[in-house]
């Protein structure tokens, strides 16, 4: 037969307290034949009442029935973390990492942990995955478990710290693994070559917005701090010269290429050669740049995953240091999807800058044909190598093509416009380039008006030369030597005398009003000095006598002739 008991509680139990806040409550213990605790047993036909309880004997019948409910609650919660230890365990051994680390924190957040074999699998799931972002507090929660410490099989090991310095690794974790290394400290573990490996490994793709530098320093000190017990070998040095070249370490990184060849057991690959690559061609070391592409030429599939990159990179170095033949050897050897934008300027500026017009409109007309849209610097690379040449027609088409395709021409593109006119010796072309620059609202620079100048001295036109120099003064430039040279070239050229030394009288003035010797080196001074007693000798009626003095003390010679003006 079951027994079911059905229970009034007396308001004994919440205490004195509650009288006075619940009407009706007697006061006293006098009372508890009311508020007693009474109980009654129900059979199969009648009941019968039991005996009333005291507050007392209550209380303990709350206590007792409390005290159960927690020993079942404990118990629930113990089978509970048991059970996440054997999923932890089964999906470990599944390699079903994702699942494996949801349980360990579940575990965790009961205030559960794993044994060493459950930790272990937690750590090689971190690798599977490729998430180091929790390995380093995993080993912390390893080394504050007493009980994993008491076990036979010890606590933190080696073993461990290498599990959580590969996921650190594998996921570009260097501030975890520099934690796991200091935890490791701490606990006494002796690292080995593998565990400074993998946390140098960590420092090379990390995010740029982390201290690389400063997190490689504190793996590298840790390293000499192991002195004689480590002895590194190329794949550190492959690390860490990755890690200077991203911190721009350049002389280092090369060190350490050194250093990583010395190891004879070790084959250097094609991303440590990019490495080093770049380094030498940050620091504009050709022979160094010229060596490893000899090295890389002989054994092309070799570095097939980055050959595109190193030759690219060579290219441009060679092109940037004007070696444009090879620059365009390399060029061709790079394939046609990996050329950038940079390269292409690169080469037609370098053959721009040699002189090379064909080629370097080859090459212009070449990315073009790819679908990029060149920019004005590129346009200026080309316009300077008609410049060079002086093949003006051809400057004239890329400044009609420039305003073609909406680009705005700044006063480089007009300079380098003007020099191709004044190699060709085109005057009425400059004085026309330099109209068009102040209607388009560029003011032309004081190198405009020297080009311009020259063009006119090209022309053989003195008067044209001195008109050009007067006409910077109200565009607020001050003439400089080039100027000067420019000009006085004029009047050597020009065939008529009285013009001729007319126009080296103005220039004599033109220095004395500005000045502008006192700009000017000692002998730069002298040159001109000569130049221009040399040409007034051409007609001595034309000088001006009353600033003789004035004259003589601005170019530093005697302008006095065995004729006097009349």
């Amino acid at each position: 037969m079951m027994k079911v008991y059905s229970a009034t509680l007396a308001l004994a139990t919440i205490g004195p307290l509650a009288q006075g806040f619940l009407p009706g409550l007697p006061a006293g213990r006098g009372a508890q034949s009311q508020w007693s605790l009474t109980a009654t047993v129900r059979g199969g036909k009648g009941s019968t009442p039991s005996p009333p309880m005291g507050n007392a004997d209550a209380l303990s019948m709350v206590s007792a029935a409390s005290l159960g409910s927690l020993k079942a609650s404990g118990g629930a919660a113990d089978d509970e973390q048991a059970a996440l230890v054997k999923e932890i365990k089964m999906a470990g051994s599944k390699k079903m990492h994702h699942k494996c680390l949801r349980k360990y924190k579940a575990l965790r957040k009961l205030g559960g942990n794993p044994d060493e074999e459950g930790y272990t699998q937690v750590l090689a799931m971190c690798v599977k995955g490729k998430v180091g972002a929790v390995t380093d507090k995993i080993i912390a929660d390893m080394a504050a478990d007493p009980a994993l410490e008491a076990s036979s099989g010890g606590g933190v090991q080696l073993k461990h710290v290498l599990l959580g310095l590969e996921a650190c690794a594998l996921s570009s974790r260097p501030v975890e693994a520099v934690k796991i290394l200091d935890k490791a400290d701490e606990l006494g573990i002796t690292v080995n070559l593998a565990a400074y490996t993998h946390a140098m490994a960590a420092c090379v793709s990390a995010p740029n917005a982390l201290p690389i530098e400063d997190l490689a320093r504190k793996v590298m000190r840790k390293v000499r701090a192991a002195g004689s017990a480590v002895s590194l070998g190329g794949e550190y040095y492959g690390l860490l010269l990755q890690v200077l070249v991203r911190v721009k370490r350049h002389k280092e990184a090369i060190a350490c290429f050194d250093l990583m060849c010395l190891d004879s057991a070790f084959t250097p690959r094609s991303e440590h050669y990019l490495a080093v690559m770049k380094a030498a061609t940050a620091i504009k070391d050709q022979e160094l740049v010229k060596s490893l592409l000899g090295e890389i030429l002989m054994d092309e599939m070799r570095f097939e995953s980055h050959y595109g990159a190193i030759m690219q990179m060579a290219s441009k170095a060679m092109a940037n240091a004007d070696n444009y033949r090879l620059a365009v050897k390399l060029f061709e050897k790079v394939p046609e999807a990996e050329r950038s934008y940079d390269l292409y300027h690169s080469i037609v500026a370098s053959c721009g800058r040699n002189k090379n017009t064909v080629l370097a409109t080859e090459v212009f007309d070449l990315m073009k044909a790819k679908g990029m849209a060149p920019k004005r610097a590129t346009y200026n690379a080309v316009l300077h190598a008609c410049s060079a040449q002086g093949e003006v027609s051809k400057a004239r088409q890329i400044l009609e093509e420039m305003t073609r395709e909406g680009i705005r021409l700044n006063v480089v593109t007009y300079n380098i416009a003007l020099n191709s006119r004044a190699k060709a010796g085109d005057a009425r072309g400059a004085v026309n380039l330099l109209s068009e620059m102040d209607n388009a609202g560029i003011t032309p620079s004081v190198v405009s008006f020297a080009t311009a100048i020259n063009a006119a001295a090209a022309f053989n036109s003195s008067s044209l030369a001195t008109t050009l120099m007067e006409a910077m003064k109200p565009a607020g430039l001050v003439p400089n030597a080039y100027v000067f040279t420019a000009a006085l070239a004029a009047c050597e050229n020009d065939p008529d005398d009285t013009a001729a030394a007319s126009a080296t009288q103005l220039i004599v003035d033109t220095m004395a009003e500005t000045e502008a010797q006192k700009g000017m080196d000692k002998e730069m001074v002298q040159r001109i000095g000569k130049q221009a007693l040399r040409l007034l000798k051409r007609d001595l009626g034309v000088r001006d006598l009353e600033n003789l003095a004035t004259d003589e003390a601005v170019l530093g010679v005697s302008l006095k002739g065995r004729q006097s003006a009349i």
